[in-house]
C-alpha cells in the first residue's frame, strides 16, 4: 500500500535563540495550527505531526529542511513517534486506530498489531529494525511495555506495577519508560534481563520520555514551579529545558550528538523545538 506523500516545497523558518546551556531552534509545519515532535535520529532529521486549519492531524518528516507528509492512507489522523537511520519510521493512527512501520523507500506500511488489543504505541526503532513501545493489553494491567524482534513480541513489565510504559531503546537494548506503582509514578531502565529505578534528582514528578543511542542519557519532563519543563539528564547532571517564553516545554528524543527535539506551547499554539548544547557541554 503506498503513501499518500506529499512534499512541502517551503525552507524551514526558524527562530534561533542562543542561550548559555545552548541553542533552541523553533519548528513549526508551514500554516498549521499546531506542531509537535516525537523523534530524532542522528542526521538530525526529526518527525512528528502537524494539525491543519480543521483540526486533522497529518504525520511528518523534516529532513534538510523539508517538510514531508506522511499520511497513512485510510486513517484519519497519522503522528510519526519515531525514526531510524536507514529509513524506517514508526507511526500510530487514529479512526481506525493501529501502528505501524513505513518504510520511506518503497513508501509502504507494515502494520504493528498484537491479539486482543487494539491500542498499540511504538516509542523506537532501532536501525536493525527492532521496535519498542507500550500497548493496552488484555486484563487488569492498565499498560505494557513490549519490545518486538523479528515479529515476536517481548513484554516488558516492571515487577508490581500497574502499568509500564516503555519510551525509548538504546542501541544495545537498554530500555527506559516509567511505571506507575503505590508510590507514583517512577522511572525504570531495563538492561540485561534487570529492572531498576531510575531516580532523578531535583525534577519532581520526573516522566523519562526518551533514551540516547549510547544509553548514557534520558530526556523528558519534570515540574518546576507548576509549570512542566523538559530535561536531560546525564552523568548525574540534570539540564532543564524550557524554550524562551513557553509555558510548556517536553523533551522526546536526544541523538548521539546531544541534539534534543520536543514540543512546547506559548499562550496560543504548540510548536516543536530542538535544542542543541555549547560546544562546552557537548564535549563533557
Amino acid at each position: 500500500m503506498k503513501s499518500i506523500l506529499c512534499s512541502v516545497l517551503f525552507v524551514l523558518v526558524s527562530v534561533i535563540l542562543a542561550t548559555a546551556q545552548g541553542t533552541y531552534t523553533q519548528i513549526d509545519y508551514p500554516g498549521a495550527s499546531a506542531t509537535g515532535c516525537f523523534g530524532i535520529n542522528e542526521a538530525g532529521e526529526t518527525v512528528g505531526y502537524y494539525n491543519d486549519t480543521s483540526g486533522k492531524q497529518h504525520g511528518f518528516l523534516l529532513s534538510a529542511g523539508v517538510f514531508t507528509t506522511i499520511d497513512s492512507p485510510g486513517a484519519s489522523g497519522t503522528v510519526l513517534d519515531g525514526l531510524n537511520n536507514v529509513g524506517q519510521v514508526i507511526g500510530v493512527t487514529s479512526s481506525p486506530s493501529s501502528a505501524f512501520v513505513y518504510d520511506r523507500q518503497t513508501q509502504t506500511f507494515t502494520p504493528i498489531a498484537f491479539k486482543g488489543t487494539t491500542l498499540v504505541i511504538p516509542s523506537s526503532i532501532s536501525d536493525s529494525g527492532i521496535v519498542a513501545g507500550w500497548f493496552d493489553p488484555p486484563g487488569n494491567v492498565e499498560q505494557a511495555g513490549f519490545e518486538l524482534i523479528a515479529g515476536r513480541r517481548t513484554l516488558v513489565n516492571v515487577p508490581g506495577a500497574s502499568s509500564t510504559v516503555v519510551s525509548g531503546r538504546s542501541t544495545s537494548g537498554k530500555l527506559a519508560g516509567y511505571y506507575s506503582s503505590s508510590n507514583g509514578t517512577l522511572n525504570f531502565i531495563f538492561e540485561s534481563g534487570r529492572y531498576r529505578q531510575l531516580e532523578i534528582p531535583n525534577a519532581p514528578l520526573a516522566e523519562v520520555f526518551g533514551i540516547n543511542p549510547a544509553g548514557t542519557a534520558v530526556v523528558g519532563q519534570y515540574i518546576s514551579q507548576s509549570l512542566n519543563v523538559g530535561f536531560v539528564y546525564q552523568s548525574n547532571t540534570l539540564q532543564t529545558l524550557l524554550f524562551p517564553g513557553s509555558i510548556y516545554t517536553e523533551a522526546y528524543g536526544i541523538n548521539t550528538a546531544g541534539e534534543v527535539v520536543g514540543a512546547f506551547g506559548d499562550t496560543f499554539v504548540q510548536h516543536c523545538f530542538t535544542w542543541t548544547p555549547s560546544a562546552d557541554a557537548a564535549t563533557k
